[in-house]
């Protein structure tokens, strides 16, 4: 029997492009893609595309592959539970195929960095690694047969939600806070799709994960607390066990959560053979990701940062929180149902400057910084730039997501470099 993708955005494009290449025959489901846009992406080959979850024939299907950004609810997901259809991740396809070792990364924060960190580590040492999954190219779209090469995989909840039989070699939750509760509907909710990530390791496996979470975690592989016993910080070293021991000081990324993220990068790497030598080695040429922390130039002598990928509340804390100078905080966007009264800066800003859909909540939930209130992107940035005085900062760290004003966080923190750009040239 053929299979049903449903959703053909660059995860459902990918696995077309798969089942294609093994000479397997699917159908393909989308209601938002006109049948010429996914005729573009799929490179104008032949398919059938139903629009109407209505009129798919669900019995015709051996299981539904889903992509990330179909939400769980949609009729069409609901018809495949109630008839006992299987629906899977793009990343549970995936795995099924995947010869080397999965490793798998999730977490409310940090994600990208620490699986672009681990996959600079595994390189350094000369290991064959992929970096794919929610941080870029689909996994399904990096498989080859060689069993030495290790997949790093970031993969989010909106993945993870549909991961059944998925069981990573070594799994690490990161941390948990608030975030797409206008999609998964509770902290609760957005929790249990997290820790699906370690629902089928076994006991040859490894388990990372925060030492409140770490006795949560469901499987039977090895579970080690990060930081914990055996992975933390001594002596400026991130230290694994009791022969791994990399200087901070090879760190060159702002904020103690970052230290967090390579503490997790390291005990990675220790479990996969990787040396203290070789880990600082690599850490030391390793950069900021993009819109991450990004230091974008000085301006008036006000430096200003992009960390647009800062999208709930408690990545804007951690950015905060890693600032060496006093700062203007940017914040706002699309709402995603999180308040903000519980932020508890431990750097508090010198003015928040709120724009966007959320710049009212923003404004009463902070009400005791007198937020400056704006309604455009380019407003607010030009705001706290007048605001900021010599010698300090401009944050952009939003708390918010993007797409009241912007395709994506990258489309946002590129606009804050262009609105940059213009006012070095213009001064």
């Amino acid at each position: 029997m053929k299979r049903m993708i449903i959703g053909m955005g660059a995860t459902g494009a990918a696995v077309a492009a798969f089942l294609d290449s093994r000479g397997e025959a699917y159908d393909l489901f989308d209601d938002r893609k006109s049948a010429s846009e996914i005729g573009e992406s799929l490179g104008h080959r032949r398919f059938q595309l139903f629009r109407e979850a209505g009129r798919v024939p669900l019995a015709s299907y051996a299981e539904c592959v889903v992509s990330p950004g179909v939400p769980f609810d949609h009729p069409l997901l609901a018809r495949a539970r109630e008839q006992r259809v299987a629906v899977v991740a793009e990343i549970e396809l995936a795995s099924r195929h995947a010869r080397g070792p999965i490793i798998a990364i999730t977490g409310s924060n940090g994600k990208s960095t620490t699986v672009s960190l681990i996959h600079s580590l595994l390189q350094a040492a000369g290991r064959k690694s992929t970096l794919c999954g929610n941080i870029g190219t689909p996994f399904i779209a990096c498989l080859d047969d060689d069993p030495n090469r290790c997949y790093v995989l970031e993969t989010s909840s909106f993945q993870l939600e549909h991961a059944v039989a998925f069981r990573p070699r070594i799994g690490a939750l990161l941390n948990i806070s608030a975030d797409h509760l206008d999609r998964h509907g509770s902290l609760a909710a957005y929790e249990q799709a997290k820790l699906r990530l370690f629902a089928r390791q076994r006991p040859g496996d490894l388990a990372l994960a925060p030492p409140d979470y770490v006795e949560r975690l469901p499987g039977s592989a090895k579970k080690r607390a990060v930081p914990g016993p055996t992975a933390k910080v001594v002596d400026g070293a991130l230290t694994i066990g009791g022969h791994f021991r990399a200087p901070l000081e090879a760190l060159p990324l702002l904020g103690r959560h970052n230290r967090l993220n390579a503490l997790y990068a390291c005990a990675v790497a220790e479990a996969l053979g990787v040396s203290a030598e070789t880990a600082a080695a690599a850490m030391k040429s390793f950069k900021a990701l993009e819109h991450r922390l990004e230091p974008i130039g000085e301006l008036q002598d006000r430096l200003w940062i992009n960390d647009s990928k800062a999208t709930n509340g408690h990545a804007a804390l951690a950015a905060a929180d890693a600032m060496e100078r006093p700062y203007v905080l940017v914040m706002g966007g699309c709402d995603k149902g999180e308040r903000f009264a519980e932020l508890r800066f431990r750097r508090p800003p010198e003015a928040i400057v709120a724009y966007g859909q959320t710049g009212d909540k923003i404004c009463e939930d902070l009400a005791s910084f007198q937020p400056v209130r704006v309604r455009a992107f380019r407003e607010a940035c030009l705001a706290a730039h007048r605001l900021a005085k010599p010698k300090e900062a401009v944050l952009l760290a939003p708390a918010c997501a993007s797409f009241d004003q912007f395709s994506s966080f990258k489309d946002r923190g590129d606009a804050f470099k262009r609105i940059f750009e213009e006012l070095s040239q213009a001064s």
